[in-house]
């Protein structure tokens, strides 16, 4: 077994044994070669390659997201870390931790004229909880280094051995920092690794004798439970509001307890997986037709809470963000690591450590009389009414393949949807049937969905289905460019001509310049794009089509599958407005 001669190299792949680090993404390059080399000839590690950058570190994404570890990215030097950025960002705003390993040449190299070259060293710093640079070795490749007059490494005096060791020193420093920061902070870390020529040198591999630094647990300020306690005890209208979640059963138990009180009523989008029955899904479904109501005001201040805890990630629906803007909580108090956004405008107390402790020490308290809950249920359970005989009647659309789908998906299937329709339909529905539901909605933007399923499914217990809009699809195709993708991995992609998402946005001018610059329509299909990546591909037009095709997509293959179902582009936005219009219906 041997691994790159260069010290800084296999002091890196070293630690990241040593903390546990074992799935590794590498996108192809000469410049990252020494870890390239080592990493792929270590047995602890499980290496991937994709070549693509902005695909790869989607990818990253997905396995990090799955196993709720760290995934570490490897690049060479030059425009290839850039494409990191978009996932790297995701994944910062949606507290996933990933470890950026740029390779780079050497400092003395850089704004000189040599090719592949950028200012990458701190090109992570917005989007990351650490971001640094080994120290060049000055034992590898000292006559290559002598030879650059800007070369600050190097004197005619220097004791190469003696500065070595100090620079080793140094960089397991820095090291120790990166990675711990990585695992207590679980958010992205950049690591700038500079090396000089020759790269591809091995010899036999030598373990050294690393300790990883323990982790500590957050905690929060005991002060703040009381008042949380405090606060919930007095709150006949206390809010309960999740956001993305990783799928976690003593939650979903806990919730369905507090679910049950009088005084609570909680709120759980579809991508909070908690799926219980007392719990209010659909969230825009509850609330949307009540600002059609003329009594609108009188009906929202009746909903409007004491009390507003929220946990999990970030928040799919505009509406509920308008209504807790519009109609503020005296307190809101954020639970667990994920970061607290102050996005209700009232500020925000963070409680951080065990979710699970703190839900079930609420879950136990006594309560007084309330009907926040008898009306928060009333209002929801009148609208899936309507919602159940609208359904029966809509016209084939967006939304009519949205509700042929949640019924056709098999439960063994998790879920991966793109942004922006798709996620935004998926509220619409009953998702309790259904299994668990991802989408990336950190910044989310429409980039990298498909890359992001096919990460989660080389880790992903169950099979795996992506539900995509056809602007998201093209612009990610790359993510089938792996030679790997499990067999029952499916993808459905709703193909409206554009970004119909526009359509139903308020105010949208539909003209020439509307069709061009905003939805822009293309005419495409994904046909050719399955054809060339070895993908089998079916379609539908109309409503039979669907069903015939959903009847036989989900059967076992010997390769992945694509669905591409095309929708009326003009038709879809009327068929949704007049669907909340007819909620709102008495």
């Amino acid at each position: 077994m041997k691994i790159s001669t260069i010290p800084s190299a296999q002091l890196l792949v070293q630690n990241l044994a040593a903390y546990g680090i074992q799935h590794i993404v590498i996108s192809p390059g000469s410049r990252s070669a020494p870890l390239t080399l080592s990493l792929t000839a270590l047995p602890q590690f499980e290496c991937h390659s994709v070549v693509d950058e902005r695909s790869a570190a989607f990818f990253a994404l997905g396995i990090a997201q799955q196993l709720q570890k760290p995934v570490a990215l490897v690049c060479t030097s030059g425009s290839a870390v850039l494409n990191y950025l978009p996932a790297v960002a995701e994944a910062f705003y949606s507290g996933v931790p990933l470890l950026i390993l740029s390779a780079d040449r050497p400092t003395y190299r850089i704004d000189i004229g040599d090719g592949q070259t950028i200012r990458q060293e701190k090109i992570m710093t917005s989007f990351s909880c650490y971001s640094g640079a080994l120290v060049q070795d000055v034992t590898h490749a000292t006559q290559n280094i002598l030879l650059s007059n800007q070369q600050q490494l190097i004197t005619s005096d220097t004791d190469l051995q003696k500065q070595q060791a100090e620079q080793n020193s140094r960089n397991q420093e820095i090291l120790h920092i990166a990675l711990g920061k990585l695992l207590e902070e679980q958010l992205p870390v950049h690591l700038n690794i500079p090396f000089e020529e020759p790269l591809y040198k091995l010899e036999a591999f030598k373990p050294l004798d690393l300790v990883a630094h323990s982790i500590g647990q957050k905690s929060s300020d005991p002060k703040l439970k009381e008042q949380l306690l405090d606060a919930y005890k007095n709150s006949s209208k206390t809010l309960i509001l999740v956001g993305v979640l990783h799928p976690q059963d003593q939650i979903r138990e806990v919730l369905a307890s507090l679910a049950q009180k009088d005084t609570v009523l909680i709120f759980a989008e579809s991508l909070s997986n908690i799926k219980q029955a007392a719990v209010i899904e659909n969230i825009d479904v509850c609330i949307a037709p009540l600002e059609l109501k003329n009594n609108a005001t009188a009906v929202f201040e009746e909903l409007q809470p004491d009390l507003l805890i929220t946990l999990g990630g970030l928040v799919v629906s505009k509406k509920v963000k308008t209504f807790l803007r519009k109609n503020p909580p005296s307190r809101h108090f954020h639970l667990g690591n994920t970061p607290a956004y102050d996005t209700y405008f009232q500020g925000v107390s963070h409680i951080q450590g065990d979710v699970l402790e703190m839900l079930t020490m609420l879950a136990h308290q006594p309560i007084h009389p309330s009907k926040y809950r008898k009306i928060g249920q009333q209002h929801i359970n009148r609208h899936l009414q309507r919602h159940q005989a609208y359904v029966q009647k809509v016209p084939y659309s967006d939304f009519f393949v949205f509700g042929k789908l949640w019924k056709a998906i098999p439960q063994q299937y998790q879920i991966h949807l793109s942004n922006s329709s798709a996620v935004r339909y998926a509220q619409l529905f009953d998702s309790s049937a259904l299994g668990d539901m991802y989408c990336n909605r950190g910044t989310s933007g429409i980039d990298g969905s498909i890359s992001t399923a096919v990460g989660a499914s080389q880790v992903a217990n169950q099979p795996t289905l992506c539900i995509s809009g056809d602007l998201s699809f093209f612009y990610d195709s790359n993510a089938l460019w792996k030679n790997k993708i499990p067999s029952n991995f499916r993808i459905i992609i709703v193909n409206n001509n554009g970004g119909g998402i526009f359509r139903i946005l308020p105010d949208t001018i539909k003209d020439d310049l509307f069709e061009t610059y905003f939805e822009t329509q293309h005419g495409q299909t994904a046909k050719q794009l399955a054809r060339m990546y070895g993908v089998k591909y079916s379609s539908a037009r109309n409503s039979w089509q669907l069903k015939w095709q959903l009847s036989r997509f989900f059967r076992p293959s010997k390769g992945p599958k694509i669905l591409e179902i095309f929708t009326p582009t003009h038709k879809n936005p009327d068929v949704l407005s007049t669907y909340f219009e007819y909620l709102a219906q008495q």
